[in-house]
């Protein structure tokens, strides 16, 4: 379906969009870096929901290939973990002509992705995203991460993948809650970067789960994330649009023990919670807000995020957001749908305002 080029300095790539894009993937890598040895890292849920196509991408690698199961979900993407994987490698006999393919969501990717960039101070990594928001957004651009108690993805590196390849046909086997959580990611795009991609998905709301729409969806956004990327590959200004949402989002994760919200659901309320200080602060357009959370919960995200969640307690954890400079508050906020820009020094006032407004205008 589609081969889209994305420029690196750590190598140039392609994102592989088809259905059975895993198919194909040994060919190209033995062409591409030629390894010596390959690990597959995936997780306990891929790994069942995924067995019969992982053992025949292992068995179709031109190369002695092992494999690595981490615990699924978001409190295993920690230290701990990365230091597991990192053993397993060494006990695999990994060298610096070795190679990591990371299949699984968001998780599974940063944590594999992290794991290559630092063994043996970096050896090649393919994406094989498996979720419909680890193809739409994580698994290109080349950030990796571990989380630490205080904070989501404190820890990390910027590793380019030398290949992703998001079969589509993978995402069948998700559930309806996964889904979602990529649709989150996916309006991500329409309302900061796209607003012609905005009134795409607003006018296919009723049909975005069907599969022509969610191929649509992964190839705009990764070709929106690649002419990001290109122009700000280690989000020292633009890039840092992408994190729309996020702010907000990964403190709710945090609050929430990394299980009451998944991380799309975060984003999800995060966004609309954005949008309201863009309003408080006068720099978005009155309407952002309920215009995004009228999107999102036409597709049945959440908006809110729960009448206990303190506004105190929500500052303290985005004042430790990797993303602020100098202890200020610095925050992706949407001018108008399609228009974003990364503001900082935002009034930490106007946020708990925004925050009170959010809970009393949605809960």
């Amino acid at each position: 379906m589609a081969d889209i080029y994305v420029n690196s300095s750590g190598g140039a790539y392609d994102v592989v969009v088809e259905s059975g894009a895993w198919d194909r993937a040994a060919s190209v890598i033995a062409e591409k870096t030629a390894p010596s040895k390959v690990m597959i890292i995936t997780d306990t849920n891929v790994a069942s929901a995924q067995g019969a196509r992982i053992d025949a991408l292992k068995e179709s690698m031109l190369c002695d290939t092992s494999s690595f199961v981490m615990p699924a979900g978001e409190r295993y993407k920690t230290l701990t973990t990365l230091g597991g994987i990192m053993s397993a490698m060494v006990e695999a006999g990994l060298d610096r002509r070795s190679a990591v393919l990371a299949v699984g969501g968001g998780v599974v990717g940063d944590v594999a992705g992290f794991a290559a960039a630092v063994y043996m101070r970096g050896i090649d990594v393919y994406q094989f995203p498996t979720t419909l928001l680890a193809m739409v957004d994580s698994s290109v651009g080349g950030k990796t991460a571990v989380d630490l108690p205080e904070g989501k993805n404190l820890v990390g590196a910027f590793k380019s993948p030398r290949g992703v390849f998001a079969d589509t046909t993978v995402l069948e086997t998700l559930n309806e809650r996964e889904i979602l959580c990529g649709l989150a990611e996916s309006a991500k795009y329409g309302i900061i970067l796209d607003k012609g991609y905005f009134e795409y998905l607003k006018a296919n709301a009723g049909v975005a789960t069907e599969k022509e729409c969610l191929d649509r969806q992964v190839c705009r956004c990764v070709e929106l994330k690649r002419d990001i990327v290109a122009r700000d590959e280690f989000e020292g200004g633009v890039r840092a649009l992408l994190n729309y949402g996020h702010t907000v989002g990964h403190a709710l994760e945090v609050l929430g023990g990394f299980e009451r919200f998944r991380h799309g659901e975060a984003v999800s309320v995060g966004m609309v919670t954005a949008a309201l200080v863009a309003e408080e602060i006068g720099f978005g357009e009155k309407g952002l807000a309920s215009e995004a959370a009228e999107y999102l919960s036409a597709l049945n995200l959440p908006t809110a995020m729960g009448s206990d969640m303190d506004a105190g307690d929500i500052i303290d954890v985005m004042r430790r957001d990797k993303k602020n400079l100098g202890g200020s508050l610095r925050m992706a906020l949407p001018r108008a749908i399609g228009e974003g820009e990364v503001v900082s020094d935002v009034p930490v006032s106007a946020v708990k305002s925004a925050i009170m407004k959010h809970k009393s205008l949605y809960g």
